[in-house]
């Protein structure tokens, strides 16, 4: 709490009588520096029309799995036909982790009607950069982590971690994207 002395007494009474005039002071605007709302944002205007925007895959996107990564299962499968063609074989995995269906172009793992992982293998080997635009992520990455087998992305775009797998040892080029929007049952293992 602010406490005056005796001594402030004279100053604080010659601010508020300098002030006290019916004429604003300079440089200060006379309408209010806030939005109504107290927000000091810019105020955007509303949207024309409230109608859902539909979605639509890019060209050069093979499968889009940063779209589909997470999304439900029931309401994508329009989109996922489309994207990765009829269905091939589906597989019940043990409890907690799913059902894994096969397409004729990628897998899916779905858990509670959420993607949690797909898998596309590539129509041809192709740079890290090409294959993260052909499955519809942002092809600049600050750090990868590689092995003889993988290169490997953790906690980007979302996604728990990816793989990209690698044509062979010395090469550069990957032949398949995995992305996992999370890995089933990974917390509840963890002791």
């Amino acid at each position: 709490m602010l406490r005056f002395d005796d001594r402030c007494l004279p100053l604080v009474a010659g601010l508020v009588f300098a002030c006290g005039g019916s004429e604003p002071i300079g440089g200060v605007p006379e309408s209010p520096l806030l939005n109504p709302d107290g927000d000091p944002g810019l105020q955007l205007e509303a949207p024309e029309s409230n109608t859902p925007q539909t979605y639509e895959k890019a060209s050069n996107v093979l499968v889009d799995a940063h779209f589909l990564g997470g999304r439900s299962f029931r309401n994508t499968r329009a989109e996922i036909s489309e994207q990765l063609g009829a269905l091939v074989t589906t597989k019940t995995l043990p409890a907690g982790r799913g059902d894994e269906l096969q397409f004729a172009r990628g897998t899916i793992r779905v858990v509670e009607d959420r993607i949690a992982m797909i898998r596309v293998p590539l129509t041809e080997p192709m740079r890290r950069s090409q294959a993260l635009e052909s499955t519809g992520f942002p092809i600049m990455v600050d750090t990868w982590t590689t092995t003889h087998r993988e290169y490997r992305l953790n906690h980007e775009w979302g996604f728990r971690f990816m793989r990209l797998k690698r044509l062979g040892p010395d090469s550069e080029f990957v032949t398949e994207v995995e992305a996992w929007k999370w890995r089933p049952r990974e917390h509840s293992l963890r002791r």
